[in-house]
C-alpha cells in the first residue's frame, strides 16, 4: 500500500476522493448517519483494492460492514468478477447510507415548507432553516466530491481492479448523480423559503409600525 494513502487513512478527517497508486486503486467515502435529533454525524471509510485483495478501514461510524460481507457471500458467482465487485459492493453500501439522510432532509424541508405561513413560527423556522442548510451541504459535500472521481471506476478510463464491473460501478455514479440533483433542489427550496420568510417578518414588523404610529 503506498505511504501518502497509508497516512490519509491513519490521519482520517480526508475529502471523498478516488485515486489510483498503480495496480492499487483507493478510495475515501464520508459514512452518513442521523441520530434522533436530525443530526447528521459524519464518519469515514477508506478502500483499497488491488488485483488480489480488499481492505475497508472505518472510523467514526457505528455501523460496520457485515452486510456487505453476507451479500458476497450469497453471490459466488458475482465474486468470480474479483476484487472489483467487492469494491462496487463496499462503495454501495456507503452510497445506500445517504439515501436514508436525504430522505430525512426532505422531510423537514416539507415541515418547514408548511411551518413558514405560521407567523408566530417565523424567527424560529429561519434558525431551523440554516441548521437545515447546513445539514444538506454536508451531504451535498459528501457526495459531489465522490461523483467528481468516478471516471477513475467506469468507463473507458477505468482502473483495472474495476473494468470487469463497470457497469456496476455506473450504478453507483447514477446513484450519487441523483442524490446530487435532489440536494440541489433541497437547496433551492430552502433560499425560496427563507426570502418568503424573512418577507413575511418585514410585512408583520410593517403592520406594528403602522399601528404604532396610528
Amino acid at each position: 500500500l503506498h505511504e501518502l494513502a497509508l497516512q490519509d487513512v491513519l490521519h482520517g478527517g480526508q475529502r471523498p476522493k478516488i485515486e489510483e497508486y498503480g495496480d492499487t486503486i483507493f478510495v475515501v467515502m464520508d459514512l452518513l448517519e442521523t441520530n434522533e435529533q436530525n443530526e447528521i454525524i459524519k464518519g469515514e471509510a477508506s478502500f483499497f483494492a488491488g488485483p488480489n485483495f480488499v481492505i475497508s478501514v472505518r472510523r467514526n461510524s457505528h455501523i460496520g460492514f457485515a452486510d456487505v460481507r453476507a451479500r458476497c457471500e450469497r453471490e459466488p458467482h458475482m465474486l468470480r468478477l474479483g476484487p472489483g465487485f467487492v469494491l462496487y459492493a463496499l462503495m454501495d453500501s456507503v452510497v445506500d447510507r445517504y439515501f436514508p439522510v436525504l430522505t430525512s432532509l426532505e422531510d423537514q424541508m416539507e415541515q418547514q415548507e408548511a411551518r413558514v405561513f405560521l407567523s408566530t413560527a417565523c424567527r424560529k423556522s429561519i434558525q431551523a432553516l440554516f441548521t437545515l442548510k447546513q445539514n444538506t451541504n454536508r451531504l451535498r459535500h459528501s457526495v459531489a466530491e465522490i461523483a467528481e472521481s468516478t471516471g477513475r471506476i467506469h468507463g473507458p478510463r477505468a482502473h483495472p481492479v474495476c473494468t470487469r464491473c463497470t457497469e456496476y460501478f455506473r450504478d453507483v455514479a447514477d446513484h450519487l448523480f441523483r442524490i446530487q440533483t435532489a440536494t440541489e433542489n433541497i437547496r433551492e427550496s430552502i433560499n425560496t423559503v427563507i426570502q418568503v420568510n424573512l418577507s413575511l417578518i418585514t410585512i408583520d414588523e410593517s403592520d406594528i409600525t403602522k399601528k404604532l404610529a396610528s
